[in-house]
């Protein structure tokens, strides 16, 4: 990465975290439909409150391995 353009280093760089946090994204909001189908609007939230706590854990995971 130290060396020749920069440009593909950074788009190598980013392009599995931008595919982890896709990924995670989609998973989510499968995970919000299911539960908004089974249960209540209280299971909603909760889901919705946990969202960002599992997405940075899995994006941390994921920069960790690239390093």
């Amino acid at each position: 990465m130290l060396h020749g353009p920069i440009i593909p280093s950074v788009i190598a760089y980013a392009l599995p975290i931008i595919l982890s946090s896709f990924l995670q994204i989609l998973y989510n909001a499968a995970d919000v439909a299911a539960v908004g189908n089974l249960a209540t609007r209280t299971d909603v939230a909760a889901v919705g409150a946990t969202t960002i706590i599992v997405n940075v854990f899995l994006v941390s995971k994921t920069v960790k391995t690239y390093l």
